[in-house]
């Protein structure tokens, strides 16, 4: 198995991949206000897991900068729904080494 989610499964720790990455950007406000502080040094999505539902839910792990980093859970609808992704949460205060 390579790590892929099966339906309903939570898949292990990836690498994000560049198109991912840019739709986790755009929703840097968002985190933003959930963290209540902004991330101005830096915000970069470094790893990832993905759930496979009604949609996919996802685990990122975000670099913010200064050796800090945050977990951000995040919903992306099925595209025939034309809802927007979002937002469900965000746990501050995590290093590289804490799981997903």
């Amino acid at each position: 198995m390579d790590g892929e989610p099966i339906c309903g499964g939570i898949g292990s720790a990836k690498d994000v991949e560049a198109e991912l990455k840019e739709w986790v950007k755009g929703f840097k406000s968002e985190v933003e206000v959930f963290a209540g502080e902004t991330f101005d040094k830096k915000f970069e999505p470094v790893k990832y897991r993905s759930q496979i539902v009604a949609g996919t839910n996802y685990w990122f792990k975000v670099d913010v900068g200064d050796g800090k980093y945050i977990h951000v859970k995040m919903f992306e609808p099925l595209p025939y729904t034309n809802e927007p992704g979002e937002v469900e949460s965000v746990e501050k205060g995590k290093t590289l080494e804490d799981p997903l």
